[in-house]
């Protein structure tokens, strides 16, 4: 559904398509401005479509409405209405978007045209005119709820763009003639600390590039804390240029100089030494972009420091236009999973309240993007295996391993809910075809789902849930689910979300799980939980934290992003 922001509805358009206006009617207007705007909104109301100076005109509404209510004239009278928003326009890389997209170049050009003459060309002025209004509405519809269709990218995508309820063509009018438009634009944005902390983010980086950027750092040894070594000089570059160290000269402290003077007798190559400064930078470095913490440039922080800067750039873009399809449209109560963050996040009121590790879906077996809503809690939950696991992994098991099914605490059941002995089913019954049965898995500490799983009923048969397999969690990387979310601290998050400290604390969470009994727990009102993939997001000491594209869908993103066409 098109965003209201460019739907207005109204009795009547005064102008109907369909309609052949006589030579007459064009004569009325004397002024040859207004001529060419009519001419213009005419053809567009026709036609659907045209392109003025080469440019194909966006709104198809909003636009021939304002300069129909104004009998053609033209809107941008003010050169310090038009000047300041001309520079608004400029500033969208600011936002993480292209200023191309918005008519920039043909805008400076026209304008330039304008201003070199006494008496400008009437059609110029009207082209400059109509394109301007157009950028305008372009622009104050991507900063509201993105320019990339992100339904388009991804098929489970469902969550709502936001409503604008607002009176657009007064707003226009209004901007237009009292030089409001930068702060319209302004107010259009998220206004959470997440866009907010992107964009200065964006800044820094783009500050980064006009400088030049960084160099690529040469493959070699892992480099450590007390190390000599020609490639150190180049790591002390790099981290100065990203502000991990400071871009001056070193200070190293006595127990440092100890070391280097054991190392070499002769010559002390300050410059080529990892020292414990940088040790400390590193580590910060290997914090910001979400990589074993450990204070030494091994494979993986090699990699990362050779990113290119315009990647790092391009990849707070991505998710400054994710936080635009979501961020003004939460509410300000939910329970958000960053899968690329392997992340959860409760919050309240809209402040983060608690937070803890999840493990996501590996690849070939996504988690999905969507919304949905939390409305119980099961205790000591049974697992019914998945028909697809079945397939691969526990049939192949069974046929090994006669004793497979009890060893693991499972039973398989028929669609009557009898319980079948393994023992009874003949070897050649043991594949998909000629399995007309289900396994199920005893509650317990063995369960694939731990003690407890979060239910919000969706065709994805996605949930959250505990896990025997707590290792996970204390690796990075966290891609190892076959799509569901586990829960690195699930008995916390179902205090919190039950929401009753009497009938509902550890204590009585424990008594519960004593019995091994299966117990569903509806929670008192529906929690939102919203699946997303953010690949770069502010956390609430303020800082940027870089994070894995572990599904490579940052690129389908960009490209869209970066597409020269608007979408419409």
């Amino acid at each position: 559904m098109k965003n209201p922001l460019f739907k207005l509805k109204f009795l009547f358009l005064p102008i109907i398509m369909g309609i052949s206006f006589s030579f007459k009617v064009f004569s009325q207007i004397e002024n040859e401005t207004a001529f060419e705007i009519k001419r213009i909104i005419i053809t567009l109301h026709e036609k659907q479509s045209i392109e003025v100076e080469g440019v194909a005109v966006f709104s198809k509404t909003i636009l021939p409405i304002f300069y129909e209510t104004r009998n053609f004239e033209k809107g941008w009278v003010s050169d310090e209405s038009i000047d300041s928003t001309m520079k608004a326009i400029e500033r969208a890389d600011f936002e993480g978007l292209n200023p191309a997209d918005y008519h920039i170049d043909i805008l400076k050009k026209l304008k330039a045209e304008i201003d070199s003459v006494e008496n400008p060309n009437p059609n110029t002025e009207a082209h400059f005119d109509l394109l301007l209004t157009d950028a305008v509405l372009l622009y104050a519809k991507h900063l509201f709820d993105g320019k990339v269709h992100p339904e388009k990218l991804e098929s489970t995508w469902n969550l709502q763009k936001r409503v604008f309820n607002g009176d657009t063509l007064g707003i226009l009018q209004d901007g237009i003639a009292n030089n409001k438009i930068p702060q319209i634009l302004e107010t259009l944005k998220p206004q959470g600390t997440m866009y907010k902390g992107l964009k200065e983010y964006l800044a820094h980086y783009m500050e980064i590039s006009i400088k030049g950027g960084w160099e690529r750092i040469s493959e070699g040894e892992t480099l450590r804390h007390g190390m000599v070594n020609e490639r150190v000089k180049a790591v002390r570059k790099r981290l100065a240029a990203e502000g991990f160290l400071p871009d001056m000269g070193m200070s190293i402290p006595f127990a440092d100089l100890v070391i280097l003077d054991s190392i070499t007798s002769n010559e002390k190559r300050v410059d080529e030494f990892f020292d414990r400064e940088m040790a400390d930078a590193v580590a910060r470095f290997q914090s910001h972009y979400s990589l074993d913490v450990d204070s030494a440039i091994g494979k993986m922080t090699l990699n990362a420091m050779n990113v290119p800067v315009e990647d790092r750039k391009n990849q707070i873009r991505v998710n400054l236009e994710r936080s635009r399809w979501v961020m003004g449209n939460l509410g300000k109560d939910f329970l958000i999973v960053n899968i690329a963050g392997f992340e959860l996040f409760l919050i309240k009121d809209g402040e983060e309240v608690w937070h803890t590790n999840v493990v996501v879906g590996k690849k070939y077996h996504e988690t999905p993007v969507f919304k949905n809503q939390i409305k119980y809690i099961v205790f000591n939950p049974t697992w019914t295996v998945p028909r697809s696991i079945v397939e691969k992994e526990t049939l192949p098991k069974m046929r090994i391993d006669p004793n497979y099914i009890n060893s693991n605490q499972m039973e398989i059941v028929d669609y009557s809910g009898n319980i079948i002995s393994q023992n009874s089913l003949d070897q050649s019954s043991l594949t998909i075809s000629k399995f007309p049965y289900m396994i199920r898995q005893k509650p317990g500490d063995h369960n694939a789902l731990g003690r407890v799983k979060f239910i919000f009923p969706n065709s994805y048969s996605i949930y959250l849930h505990d896990t025997p397999s707590k290792s996970f969690f204390s690796r990075t990387s966290r891609a190892y689910s076959h799509g569901c979310v586990r829960v690195e601290n699930p008995l916390i998050l179902a205090e919190k979300l039950l929401d009753d400290p009497v009938k509902y604390n550890q204590e009585k969470i424990q008594e519960i799980l004593k019995t091994n009994k299966t117990k569903s727990i509806f929670l008192k009102e529906k929690l939102d939980v919203i699946l997303l993939y953010w690949t770069a997001e502010i956390h609430p000491d303020g800082k940027l934290y870089f994070k894995e594209d572990v599904y490579g869908r940052d690129k389908a993103v960009l490209k869209e992003l970066d597409e020269g066409r608007p979408k419409i």
